[in-house]
């Protein structure tokens, strides 16, 4: 992963995206990320050290997505 002015994030498979918002849940650091080329494309991703792991289970997905909302409020 390579950071760039920590809003663009360059993953390994040199797609950009946009760092949208970030939140601590049980003690991780997940990022909420819009691709740069198609803003329809989101993904969450929880940082692991320099890494960033894409969130496939969806039940973890929903919970995540409810304390992005939550932030908001």
């Amino acid at each position: 992963m390579n950071s760039e002015k920590d809003y663009v994030i360059t993953l390994d498979n040199d797609q950009k995206y946009i760092v949208v918002d970030s939140i601590n849940y049980e003690n991780k650091t997940y990022l909420y990320l819009t691709e740069m080329a198609d803003k329809n494309k989101y993904m969450i991703g929880q940082l692991d050290n320099e890494d960033l792991i894409e969130i496939e289970d969806k039940t973890l997905l929903g919970k995540l997505l409810l304390e992005f909302a939550k932030k908001e409020n």
